[in-house]
């Protein structure tokens, strides 16, 4: 069992928390925000 699996989630949350914190700090607005979140997204992975 990995151990980091755990702090990798946590991680992640915070980054995203983070990106969003500032997106909404700044009053970004993204016209097309489901394609801009989905851009790149490798679903093989």
């Amino acid at each position: 069992a990995r151990r980091g699996t755990g702090k990798a989630i946590i991680a992640l949350a915070r980054k995203l928390l983070g990106i969003i914190y500032r997106t909404l700090k700044n009053n970004w607005v993204f016209e097309d925000f489901p394609n801009f979140v989905l851009a790149g997204v490798d679903k093989t992975s």
